[in-house]
């Protein structure tokens, strides 16, 4: 939802803050570790980070502290966060060996200033890792105790980006097996529908199966069922990926089940847990009357202007905000 620009531009052109400000907005000799995404501010801490978006962009991300038996079914709650937001994790740093116990960071795959060099910013361009250039609120530190215990701190909410999912492995795998028997890629958009269509509106990954287009299935043909012809198609998946097969009436024959019929599913278990949800905001910026507008809607309004009357009337724009 941002315009793709760097810190380094606008670090450049004058639009860090000076002395004059707030510390943990001025003080130019303290590392920056979050950068907001609609006006650029960077900080120190999380805490003025989080208080910024809630004061000025009405973004009110919550951060929650769980504890999970075991590091599979931390796994699991991992995934479903994933699913639910709309968004992959990815590990900042590798794993710590603390006194405590081995340290965990991840955080949202869009955030942070490394873009991929395929990425168009056209539809087409659907996968990750396509960094933003600024800072999402969704992250996840933790720690595996000696007993086996995951313990956590995070935040699951997203803000100033859009969806972004990976195709799941699974998916590819039952793909490959259609190319290896033959089947046109008409064919196997068409099975790819039939499944996933019902259910594209409640699961990410439904969705994504309904995108796969024949650019991508050359793709796939290249860089996985080749590889697979001579080594043989992965018969194993995660439990997510099983129920995803179970929810569109997918069954691999032949394959032992990683869930048994009769254990809870993982949406079950979040339900009884009470897993907090994760909630995907759209930034938002203050009028000069002190009300909130869409930050989406004031950059439409720019580029509609650009195209309109040239850059010369951008100020129009600007001075709606205060």
């Amino acid at each position: 939802l941002i315009a793709l620009r760097t810190i380094d531009y606008h670090r450049t052109n004058g639009c860090r803050p000076g002395h004059s400000k707030d510390e943990s907005f001025g003080d130019t000799t303290r590392k920056r570790y979050y950068c907001c995404g609609v006006c650029y501010m960077e900080f120190v801490t999380r805490t003025a980070f989080h208080e910024h978006l809630s004061i000025e962009h009405d973004v009110h991300p919550q951060i929650h502290e769980l504890t999970f038996p075991s590091m599979d079914m931390f796994k699991r709650f991992v995934r479903w966060l994933e699913l639910k937001g709309g968004a992959h994790f990815r590990h900042k740093s590798g794993s710590k060996r603390r006194q405590r116990g081995k340290g965990i960071f991840m955080a949202c795959n869009r955030s942070g200033f490394v873009n991929s060099s395929n990425a168009t910013g056209s539809e087409r361009d659907r996968i990750g890792p396509y960094r933003m250039g600024h800072t999402c609120t969704a992250y996840i530190h933790g720690t595996q105790h000696a007993d086996g215990r995951v313990s956590i701190e995070m935040c699951g909410d997203h803000y100033g980006h859009d969806i972004r999912m990976r195709l799941p492995p699974i998916i590819k795998s039952i793909i490959a097996q259609r190319q290896m028997e033959g089947e046109s890629s008409a064919d196997i958009i068409d099975y790819l529908r039939q499944h996933f269509l019902p259910y594209a509106n409640e699961n990410i990954y439904a969705q994504r199966a309904c995108l796969v287009d024949n650019e991508e299935l050359r793709t796939i043909h290249v860089t996985t069922t080749k590889k697979w012809e001579v080594e043989g198609i992965p018969t194993t998946c995660e439990i997510w990926e099983e129920e995803l097969l179970d929810m569109v009436g997918i069954v691999r024959e032949g394959v032992p089940r990683v869930r048994p019929l009769n254990e809870k599913t993982t949406e079950e278990i979040a339900e009884q847990q009470n897993w907090p949800r994760p909630i995907v905001f759209t930034a938002k910026v203050r009028t000069k009357t002190g009300e909130f507008i869409p930050h989406e809607t004031l950059m439409e309004a720019e580029r509609e202007n650009r195209v309109d009357h040239g850059y010369k009337d951008d100020c129009a724009v600007r001075e709606i905000l205060s």
